[in-house]
């Protein structure tokens, strides 16, 4: 399940960026 949502980030490719560090403060 989780793997699942690192996969949305990547595809999004631009928010992967922001997406990421984003998750990761909260």
């Amino acid at each position: 399940m989780e793997q699942e949502r690192h996969v949305r980030l990547f595809r999004n490719g631009r928010n992967q960026a922001v997406r990421i560090p984003r998750e990761f403060e909260l």
